[in-house]
């Protein structure tokens, strides 16, 4: 896969004392964890003195530094994930089901 297909954008939802929520808005999101297994996001913090709570006034631990998530497979807006992976099953079953007839007969 090419890398201009995989273009995000990043926004920060929230941002806390303790935590931040990032939001990845893919610019082509149905080329993202296609394959059997999901797409990761490394996620690694260059400078941790940037992150210092403002209420204990301690910096970022040295742990915390890299986050790896995976990225499930995307969806277009207003499609019902559960109700597609249940007519994916249920064609999937069809279709076995049609080739076991089709060798025995």
């Amino acid at each position: 896969m090419e890398d201009e297909e995989l273009s995000f954008f990043l926004e920060i939802v929230e941002w806390k004392n303790d935590s931040m929520k990032l939001n990845m808005n893919f610019t082509n999101p149905l080329q993202v964890s296609v394959g059997n297994m999901n797409d990761q996001v490394v996620c690694t913090v260059k400078n941790r003195f940037l992150f210092v709570s403002s209420q204990s006034g301690k910096v970022l631990s040295e742990d915390r530094l890299e986050l790896v998530k995976a990225i499930p497979r995307q969806v277009p807006k207003g499609v019902d994930v559960e109700a597609l992976n249940g007519n994916a099953a249920s064609t999937g079953a069809a279709m076995k089901g049609l080739m076991i007839i089709q060798l025995v007969a």
